[in-house]
Protein backbone atom coordinates (compact mmCIF):
# COMPACT_ATOMS: atom_id res chain seq x y z
CA UNK A 1 0.00 0.00 0.00
CA UNK A 2 1.29 3.30 -0.58
CA UNK A 3 2.38 6.18 1.51
CA UNK A 4 -0.09 8.36 0.27
CA UNK A 5 -3.57 5.89 0.40
CA UNK A 6 -2.18 5.13 3.81
CA UNK A 7 -2.48 8.68 5.22
CA UNK A 8 -5.54 8.59 3.26
CA UNK A 9 -6.94 5.99 4.77
CA UNK A 10 -5.87 7.25 8.73
CA UNK A 11 -7.71 10.59 7.90
CA UNK A 12 -11.09 8.64 8.04
CA UNK A 13 -10.39 6.45 10.69
CA UNK A 14 -9.20 8.49 12.84
CA UNK A 15 -12.84 10.51 11.69
CA UNK A 16 -14.50 7.73 13.09
CA UNK A 17 -12.99 7.44 16.29
CA UNK A 18 -12.36 10.78 17.47
CA UNK A 19 -16.55 12.24 16.10
CA UNK A 20 -18.02 8.58 17.33
CA UNK A 21 -21.18 9.20 18.96
CA UNK A 22 -24.07 7.87 18.03
CA UNK A 23 -25.63 5.87 15.50
CA UNK A 24 -26.19 9.03 13.15
CA UNK A 25 -23.87 9.95 10.38
CA UNK A 26 -23.71 11.49 7.07
CA UNK A 27 -25.48 8.44 5.96
CA UNK A 28 -28.41 9.41 7.20
CA UNK A 29 -28.16 13.13 5.34
CA UNK A 30 -27.63 12.32 1.71
CA UNK A 31 -29.04 16.25 0.68
CA UNK A 32 -25.62 17.43 2.69
CA UNK A 33 -23.52 15.21 1.04
CA UNK A 34 -25.09 16.32 -1.91
CA UNK A 35 -24.80 19.42 -1.65
CA UNK A 36 -20.79 19.05 -0.33
CA UNK A 37 -20.07 17.21 -3.22
CA UNK A 38 -21.75 19.81 -5.43
CA UNK A 39 -19.41 22.52 -3.81
CA UNK A 40 -16.48 20.22 -4.40
CA UNK A 41 -17.25 19.81 -8.30
CA UNK A 42 -17.62 23.22 -8.53
CA UNK A 43 -14.25 23.82 -6.88
CA UNK A 44 -12.66 21.32 -9.13
CA UNK A 45 -14.14 23.13 -12.46
CA UNK A 46 -12.52 26.63 -11.30
CA UNK A 47 -9.26 25.47 -10.36
CA UNK A 48 -8.51 23.71 -13.53
CA UNK A 49 -10.08 27.00 -15.18
CA UNK A 50 -7.50 29.06 -13.09
CA UNK A 51 -4.73 26.58 -13.51
CA UNK A 52 -4.22 25.69 -9.82
CA UNK A 53 -4.41 21.88 -10.76
CA UNK A 54 -4.62 20.43 -14.25
CA UNK A 55 -7.45 19.94 -16.22
CA UNK A 56 -7.05 16.13 -16.25
CA UNK A 57 -7.39 16.69 -12.34
CA UNK A 58 -9.90 18.83 -12.28
CA UNK A 59 -12.46 16.82 -14.61
CA UNK A 60 -11.63 13.88 -12.47
CA UNK A 61 -12.61 15.38 -9.64
CA UNK A 62 -15.83 17.14 -11.52
CA UNK A 63 -16.52 12.92 -12.94
CA UNK A 64 -15.97 11.34 -9.29
CA UNK A 65 -18.08 13.99 -7.96
CA UNK A 66 -21.13 13.37 -10.74
CA UNK A 67 -21.11 10.03 -10.32
CA UNK A 68 -21.54 10.24 -6.18
CA UNK A 69 -24.61 12.15 -6.33
CA UNK A 70 -26.35 10.23 -9.20
CA UNK A 71 -26.30 7.38 -6.24
CA UNK A 72 -26.15 9.49 -3.35
CA UNK A 73 -28.26 7.48 -1.07
CA UNK A 74 -25.56 4.22 -1.83
CA UNK A 75 -22.65 6.36 -0.68
CA UNK A 76 -20.92 5.58 2.74
CA UNK A 77 -19.55 8.50 4.73
CA UNK A 78 -19.81 7.29 8.65
CA UNK A 79 -19.08 10.24 9.84
CA UNK A 80 -21.01 11.32 12.88
CA UNK A 81 -23.60 14.01 12.27
CA UNK A 82 -23.28 15.73 15.59
CA UNK A 83 -19.80 16.93 14.98
CA UNK A 84 -18.95 17.04 11.71
CA UNK A 85 -18.70 20.77 10.23
CA UNK A 86 -15.68 22.60 9.00
CA UNK A 87 -12.62 20.22 8.90
CA UNK A 88 -13.81 17.25 9.47
CA UNK A 89 -16.48 17.30 6.78
CA UNK A 90 -13.95 18.92 4.27
CA UNK A 91 -11.72 16.13 5.00
CA UNK A 92 -14.75 13.20 4.63
CA UNK A 93 -15.99 14.47 1.74
CA UNK A 94 -12.31 14.93 0.09
CA UNK A 95 -11.74 11.38 1.00
CA UNK A 96 -14.63 10.21 0.16
CA UNK A 97 -13.43 11.77 -3.58
CA UNK A 98 -10.02 9.58 -3.27
CA UNK A 99 -11.53 6.68 -2.63
CA UNK A 100 -14.20 6.67 -4.91
CA UNK A 101 -11.10 7.62 -7.63
CA UNK A 102 -9.41 4.93 -6.29
CA UNK A 103 -12.09 2.33 -7.59
CA UNK A 104 -12.01 3.48 -11.03
CA UNK A 105 -7.68 3.14 -10.81
CA UNK A 106 -6.92 6.79 -10.86
CA UNK A 107 -5.35 8.88 -7.88
CA UNK A 108 -6.13 12.13 -6.31
CA UNK A 109 -4.47 13.48 -3.22
CA UNK A 110 -6.48 15.46 -0.56
CA UNK A 111 -3.89 18.75 -1.96
CA UNK A 112 -5.87 18.21 -5.41
CA UNK A 113 -9.08 18.36 -4.18
CA UNK A 114 -8.79 20.83 -1.15
CA UNK A 115 -6.70 23.70 -3.46
CA UNK A 116 -7.58 27.21 -3.19
CA UNK A 117 -10.04 26.34 -0.14
CA UNK A 118 -10.43 26.30 3.48
CA UNK A 119 -12.50 24.32 5.74
CA UNK A 120 -14.45 27.92 6.89
CA UNK A 121 -15.87 28.82 3.07
CA UNK A 122 -16.53 25.35 2.20
CA UNK A 123 -18.43 24.63 5.40
CA UNK A 124 -20.81 27.64 5.07
CA UNK A 125 -21.28 27.57 1.32
CA UNK A 126 -21.95 23.76 2.07
CA UNK A 127 -24.81 24.53 4.21
CA UNK A 128 -26.11 27.54 2.27
CA UNK A 129 -26.91 25.20 -0.47
CA UNK A 130 -28.12 22.44 1.85
CA UNK A 131 -31.07 24.81 3.00
CA UNK A 132 -31.80 26.31 -0.32
CA UNK A 133 -32.48 22.67 -1.58
CA UNK A 134 -34.06 21.21 1.31
CA UNK A 135 -36.60 24.10 1.30
CA UNK A 136 -37.81 22.93 -2.09
CA UNK A 137 -39.49 19.64 -1.38
CA UNK A 138 -41.16 21.19 1.60
CA UNK A 139 -42.67 23.76 -0.51
CA UNK A 140 -43.77 21.55 -3.07
CA UNK A 141 -45.47 19.09 -0.49
CA UNK A 142 -47.13 22.51 1.30
CA UNK A 143 -48.69 23.91 -2.21
CA UNK A 144 -49.91 20.08 -2.75
CA UNK A 145 -51.22 20.20 0.57
CA UNK A 146 -53.26 23.64 0.27
CA UNK A 147 -54.76 22.60 -3.45
CA UNK A 148 -56.12 19.33 -1.10
CA UNK A 149 -57.76 21.65 1.10
CA UNK A 150 -59.09 23.98 -1.40
CA UNK A 151 -60.74 21.07 -3.09
CA UNK A 152 -62.44 20.18 0.15
CA UNK A 153 -63.38 23.88 0.39
CA UNK A 154 -65.11 24.08 -2.79
CA UNK A 155 -66.67 20.91 -2.14
CA UNK A 156 -67.75 21.95 1.05
CA UNK A 157 -69.10 25.50 -0.13
CA UNK A 158 -72.62 24.81 0.83
CA UNK A 159 -72.33 23.03 3.88
CA UNK A 160 -73.90 25.41 6.82
CA UNK A 161 -72.03 24.99 10.38
CA UNK A 162 -72.01 26.51 14.13
CA UNK A 163 -68.48 28.67 14.54
CA UNK A 164 -66.70 27.85 17.75
CA UNK A 165 -64.66 29.67 20.04
CA UNK A 166 -63.05 27.72 22.50
CA UNK A 167 -65.41 25.10 22.23
CA UNK A 168 -68.25 27.26 22.93
CA UNK A 169 -70.95 27.00 19.88
CA UNK A 170 -70.55 30.67 17.81
CA UNK A 171 -72.30 32.10 14.76
CA UNK A 172 -73.10 30.38 11.46
CA UNK A 173 -70.33 29.85 9.33
CA UNK A 174 -69.63 27.68 5.87
CA UNK A 175 -67.69 24.67 6.22
CA UNK A 176 -65.76 25.64 2.91
CA UNK A 177 -65.03 28.64 3.99
CA UNK A 178 -63.15 27.24 7.17
CA UNK A 179 -61.21 24.86 4.76
CA UNK A 180 -60.53 27.70 2.77
CA UNK A 181 -59.13 29.57 6.03
CA UNK A 182 -56.71 26.19 6.80
CA UNK A 183 -55.73 26.91 3.66
CA UNK A 184 -55.12 30.24 3.24
CA UNK A 185 -53.12 30.00 6.46
CA UNK A 186 -50.80 27.53 4.87
CA UNK A 187 -50.21 29.37 2.34
CA UNK A 188 -49.10 32.26 4.29
CA UNK A 189 -46.56 30.66 6.04
CA UNK A 190 -45.31 29.04 3.04
CA UNK A 191 -45.18 31.82 0.85
CA UNK A 192 -42.63 33.39 4.31
CA UNK A 193 -40.49 30.22 3.43
CA UNK A 194 -40.45 30.87 -0.63
CA UNK A 195 -38.93 34.45 0.17
CA UNK A 196 -36.83 32.98 2.71
CA UNK A 197 -35.19 30.33 0.33
CA UNK A 198 -34.31 33.57 -2.18
CA UNK A 199 -31.79 34.97 0.58
CA UNK A 200 -29.77 31.34 0.68
CA UNK A 201 -27.96 32.14 -2.44
CA UNK A 202 -25.03 33.90 -0.97
CA UNK A 203 -20.96 32.10 -1.45
CA UNK A 204 -18.35 31.78 0.80
CA UNK A 205 -16.13 30.28 -1.32
CA UNK A 206 -12.78 32.13 -2.04
CA UNK A 207 -13.12 33.82 1.24
CA UNK A 208 -10.66 31.76 3.04
CA UNK A 209 -10.45 30.45 6.85
CA UNK A 210 -11.28 33.96 8.01
CA UNK A 211 -12.70 36.20 5.58
CA UNK A 212 -9.72 37.50 4.59
CA UNK A 213 -9.10 35.47 1.47
CA UNK A 214 -5.63 34.27 2.31
CA UNK A 215 -5.00 30.71 0.80
CA UNK A 216 -7.19 31.73 -2.02
CA UNK A 217 -7.02 34.00 -5.04
CA UNK A 218 -9.96 35.84 -6.50
CA UNK A 219 -9.89 34.65 -9.55
CA UNK A 220 -10.86 30.93 -8.29
CA UNK A 221 -13.26 32.82 -6.19
CA UNK A 222 -14.99 34.61 -9.34
CA UNK A 223 -14.90 30.73 -11.55
CA UNK A 224 -15.76 28.75 -8.60
CA UNK A 225 -19.01 30.24 -7.67
CA UNK A 226 -19.71 30.78 -11.70
CA UNK A 227 -19.71 27.05 -11.67
CA UNK A 228 -21.52 26.70 -8.55
CA UNK A 229 -24.68 28.73 -10.10
CA UNK A 230 -24.56 26.17 -12.98
CA UNK A 231 -24.07 23.24 -11.30
CA UNK A 232 -26.47 23.53 -8.44
CA UNK A 233 -28.99 25.98 -10.48
CA UNK A 234 -29.23 28.85 -8.01
CA UNK A 235 -28.06 31.78 -8.90
CA UNK A 236 -24.93 32.40 -6.18
CA UNK A 237 -23.47 35.87 -5.26
CA UNK A 238 -20.61 37.07 -3.88
CA UNK A 239 -20.99 38.66 0.04
CA UNK A 240 -21.66 41.80 1.37
CA UNK A 241 -19.74 40.71 3.88
CA UNK A 242 -17.53 38.03 4.21
CA UNK A 243 -17.47 37.61 8.04
CA UNK A 244 -21.34 37.11 8.25
CA UNK A 245 -21.45 34.52 5.62
CA UNK A 246 -18.70 32.46 6.92
CA UNK A 247 -20.83 32.15 10.05
CA UNK A 248 -24.40 32.30 9.44
CA UNK A 249 -25.58 30.96 12.47
CA UNK A 250 -28.18 33.51 13.06
CA UNK A 251 -29.62 32.50 9.91
CA UNK A 252 -30.37 29.29 10.49
CA UNK A 253 -32.29 29.59 13.06
CA UNK A 254 -34.13 32.63 11.39
CA UNK A 255 -34.95 30.24 8.62
CA UNK A 256 -36.13 27.64 11.02
CA UNK A 257 -38.11 29.67 12.61
CA UNK A 258 -40.63 29.48 9.18
CA UNK A 259 -40.60 25.57 9.48
CA UNK A 260 -41.80 26.79 12.99
CA UNK A 261 -45.03 28.97 11.74
CA UNK A 262 -45.38 25.71 9.35
CA UNK A 263 -45.58 22.92 12.04
CA UNK A 264 -48.06 25.92 14.13
CA UNK A 265 -49.80 25.94 11.14
CA UNK A 266 -49.94 21.73 10.62
CA UNK A 267 -50.79 21.04 14.29
CA UNK A 268 -53.58 23.48 14.54
CA UNK A 269 -55.39 21.80 11.52
CA UNK A 270 -54.61 18.25 12.75
CA UNK A 271 -55.90 19.44 15.91
CA UNK A 272 -59.13 21.31 14.60
CA UNK A 273 -60.32 18.70 12.10
CA UNK A 274 -59.34 15.52 14.58
CA UNK A 275 -62.08 18.04 17.07
CA UNK A 276 -64.96 18.34 14.22
CA UNK A 277 -64.94 14.51 13.44
CA UNK A 278 -64.96 13.42 16.89
CA UNK A 279 -67.30 11.37 17.37
CA UNK A 280 -69.27 8.60 16.09
CA UNK A 281 -71.93 9.84 18.58
CA UNK A 282 -70.70 11.93 21.19
CA UNK A 283 -68.04 14.22 19.84
CA UNK A 284 -68.95 17.20 17.35
CA UNK A 285 -68.69 15.10 14.15
CA UNK A 286 -69.50 17.70 11.77
CA UNK A 287 -66.86 15.70 9.44
CA UNK A 288 -65.91 12.46 9.29
CA UNK A 289 -62.06 10.74 8.04
CA UNK A 290 -61.58 8.38 5.99
CA UNK A 291 -60.73 5.26 7.79
CA UNK A 292 -57.07 4.90 7.72
CA UNK A 293 -57.09 3.59 10.95
CA UNK A 294 -60.61 1.97 11.87
CA UNK A 295 -62.24 -0.21 14.54
CA UNK A 296 -62.10 -0.28 18.05
CA UNK A 297 -62.42 -3.54 20.78
CA UNK A 298 -65.25 -1.41 22.81
CA UNK A 299 -65.96 1.73 20.44
CA UNK A 300 -67.71 0.39 17.16
CA UNK A 301 -67.80 2.54 14.74
CA UNK A 302 -64.68 4.53 15.78
CA UNK A 303 -62.17 5.69 13.41
CA UNK A 304 -59.12 6.68 15.04
CA UNK A 305 -57.15 10.20 13.85
CA UNK A 306 -53.87 8.55 13.91
CA UNK A 307 -52.80 10.69 11.34
CA UNK A 308 -53.87 13.93 12.61
CA UNK A 309 -52.28 13.01 15.39
CA UNK A 310 -49.32 12.30 13.94
CA UNK A 311 -49.15 15.58 12.42
CA UNK A 312 -49.42 17.08 15.61
CA UNK A 313 -46.64 15.16 17.09
CA UNK A 314 -44.29 15.99 14.38
CA UNK A 315 -45.18 19.59 14.70
CA UNK A 316 -44.25 19.29 18.02
CA UNK A 317 -40.74 17.71 17.17
CA UNK A 318 -40.56 20.56 14.47
CA UNK A 319 -40.94 22.99 17.33
CA UNK A 320 -37.89 21.42 20.08
CA UNK A 321 -35.69 21.46 16.57
CA UNK A 322 -36.25 25.18 17.17
CA UNK A 323 -34.73 25.51 20.38
CA UNK A 324 -32.41 22.92 19.54
CA UNK A 325 -31.24 25.31 16.58
CA UNK A 326 -30.85 28.62 18.69
CA UNK A 327 -28.53 26.29 20.95
CA UNK A 328 -26.17 25.68 18.46
CA UNK A 329 -25.32 29.50 17.89
CA UNK A 330 -23.86 29.39 21.23
CA UNK A 331 -21.01 27.26 19.61
CA UNK A 332 -18.05 28.99 17.83
CA UNK A 333 -16.59 31.41 20.73
CA UNK A 334 -14.24 33.96 19.21
CA UNK A 335 -14.42 32.47 15.82
CA UNK A 336 -16.41 33.36 12.66
CA UNK A 337 -17.68 29.28 12.05
CA UNK A 338 -19.62 27.46 14.38
CA UNK A 339 -18.61 24.21 15.08
CA UNK A 340 -21.87 22.90 16.31
CA UNK A 341 -24.16 21.18 13.36
CA UNK A 342 -27.18 20.93 15.23
CA UNK A 343 -29.05 24.19 13.73
CA UNK A 344 -27.75 22.17 9.97
CA UNK A 345 -28.89 18.98 11.00
CA UNK A 346 -32.42 20.10 12.80
CA UNK A 347 -33.52 22.45 9.88
CA UNK A 348 -32.55 19.52 7.48
CA UNK A 349 -34.53 16.88 10.22
CA UNK A 350 -37.90 19.89 9.95
CA UNK A 351 -38.27 19.90 6.58
CA UNK A 352 -38.02 16.49 5.67
CA UNK A 353 -40.46 15.43 8.83
CA UNK A 354 -42.63 18.50 7.38
CA UNK A 355 -42.69 17.61 3.47
CA UNK A 356 -43.51 13.79 4.57
CA UNK A 357 -46.05 14.56 6.73
CA UNK A 358 -47.78 16.79 4.71
CA UNK A 359 -47.88 14.08 1.97
CA UNK A 360 -49.33 11.42 3.91
CA UNK A 361 -52.06 13.88 5.81
CA UNK A 362 -52.92 15.48 2.00
CA UNK A 363 -53.60 11.81 0.52
CA UNK A 364 -54.43 9.88 3.41
CA UNK A 365 -57.06 11.94 5.06
CA UNK A 366 -57.64 15.47 3.69
CA UNK A 367 -58.52 14.63 0.12
CA UNK A 368 -61.06 11.37 1.92
CA UNK A 369 -63.06 13.80 4.36
CA UNK A 370 -66.77 13.89 4.31
CA UNK A 371 -69.23 15.86 5.65
CA UNK A 372 -72.44 15.49 7.71
CA UNK A 373 -74.48 18.96 6.37
CA UNK A 374 -77.77 17.49 8.25
CA UNK A 375 -75.70 17.40 11.50
CA UNK A 376 -74.18 20.33 10.80
CA UNK A 377 -77.01 22.69 9.95
CA UNK A 378 -78.96 20.88 12.69
CA UNK A 379 -76.34 22.31 15.52
CA UNK A 380 -76.05 25.60 13.53
CA UNK A 381 -79.93 26.01 14.02
CA UNK A 382 -79.76 25.00 17.82
CA UNK A 383 -76.75 28.00 18.45
CA UNK A 384 -77.47 30.65 21.08
CA UNK A 385 -75.46 33.14 18.89
CA UNK A 386 -78.02 33.36 16.18
CA UNK A 387 -80.02 35.67 18.90
CA UNK A 388 -76.87 38.51 17.64
CA UNK A 389 -78.76 38.31 14.15
CA UNK A 390 -82.08 40.24 16.12
CA UNK A 391 -79.72 43.36 17.10
CA UNK A 392 -80.61 44.63 13.73
CA UNK A 393 -84.63 44.72 14.74
CA UNK A 394 -85.15 44.70 18.07
CA UNK A 395 -84.16 46.65 21.48
CA UNK A 396 -81.68 45.22 23.67
CA UNK A 397 -84.38 44.56 26.21
CA UNK A 398 -86.77 42.49 23.77
CA UNK A 399 -83.04 40.68 22.63
CA UNK A 400 -82.45 39.45 26.30
CA UNK A 401 -85.90 38.39 26.52
CA UNK A 402 -85.04 35.91 23.57
CA UNK A 403 -82.09 34.25 25.19
CA UNK A 404 -82.87 33.99 28.71
CA UNK A 405 -85.93 32.29 27.38
CA UNK A 406 -84.38 29.90 24.64
CA UNK A 407 -81.33 29.43 27.35
CA UNK A 408 -83.67 28.30 30.69
CA UNK A 409 -86.37 26.46 28.56
CA UNK A 410 -83.87 24.56 26.63
CA UNK A 411 -85.07 26.18 22.92
CA UNK A 412 -83.53 27.28 20.16
CA UNK A 413 -83.29 31.17 19.21
CA UNK A 414 -86.28 30.93 16.68
CA UNK A 415 -88.71 29.29 18.72
CA UNK A 416 -88.24 31.30 22.02
CA UNK A 417 -88.51 34.68 19.21
CA UNK A 418 -91.66 33.38 18.08
CA UNK A 419 -93.46 32.60 21.50
CA UNK A 420 -92.41 36.09 22.46
CA UNK A 421 -93.53 37.10 19.01
CA UNK A 422 -90.14 40.20 18.64
CA UNK A 423 -90.86 39.96 14.77
CA UNK A 424 -93.58 38.39 12.88
CA UNK A 425 -92.99 35.01 11.93
CA UNK A 426 -92.15 34.91 7.94
CA UNK A 427 -89.19 37.64 9.31
CA UNK A 428 -87.79 35.71 11.83
CA UNK A 429 -87.62 32.32 9.57
CA UNK A 430 -85.52 34.45 7.12
CA UNK A 431 -83.58 36.54 9.79
CA UNK A 432 -82.97 33.56 11.91
CA UNK A 433 -81.95 31.06 9.36
CA UNK A 434 -77.94 30.21 8.94
CA UNK A 435 -77.61 29.68 5.94
CA UNK A 436 -78.31 33.77 5.71
CA UNK A 437 -75.75 34.46 8.06
CA UNK A 438 -72.98 32.91 6.73
CA UNK A 439 -70.83 35.34 5.47
CA UNK A 440 -71.64 39.31 4.62
CA UNK A 441 -73.15 38.86 1.45
CA UNK A 442 -75.43 36.81 3.28
CA UNK A 443 -75.90 39.19 5.45
CA UNK A 444 -76.28 41.93 3.23
CA UNK A 445 -78.97 40.33 1.12
CA UNK A 446 -80.77 39.40 4.08
CA UNK A 447 -81.00 42.85 5.25
CA UNK A 448 -82.02 44.38 1.86
CA UNK A 449 -84.73 41.90 2.14
CA UNK A 450 -86.06 43.82 5.69
CA UNK A 451 -85.07 47.59 5.50
CA UNK A 452 -88.60 48.70 6.21
CA UNK A 453 -88.23 47.08 9.57
CA UNK A 454 -84.12 47.87 10.74
CA UNK A 455 -83.52 49.84 13.85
Amino acid sequence: MSQEKKSNEDVIVKLQHLLKSGKRTLNHYPLLLESALIVKEACAAANGEVGAISQDKARLIESVCQSLRQNIKAVDCPININRNLCAPLNLAVAELIVREASKQSKTLTFEDILTNQADADVTATVKVLTVAKAIEPLLEAGFDFIDLMKTKAQEFNDVVKTSRASLRDGLPVCLGDEFEGYACTMKEALGRLSTERSLWKVSALGLGEAGTGLGSTRAFQIKANEALSRISGIKFEEPHNAFLALDGAHNLVLAHAHLQAIALVLWRTGHDLGLMCSGPRGGIREIAFPAVAPGSSIMPGKVNPTVAELAMLVADNVLSNSWAATLSVHSGWLGTTPTSSLALRTFMDSTELLTRTLHVFGEKVIQGITAYPERCLKQAQSSLALVHALDYFVDKEDREKVLNKASSEDLSIIQAAKILHVLPDSVLDDVLDPKHLINREAVESMLKRHTAILK
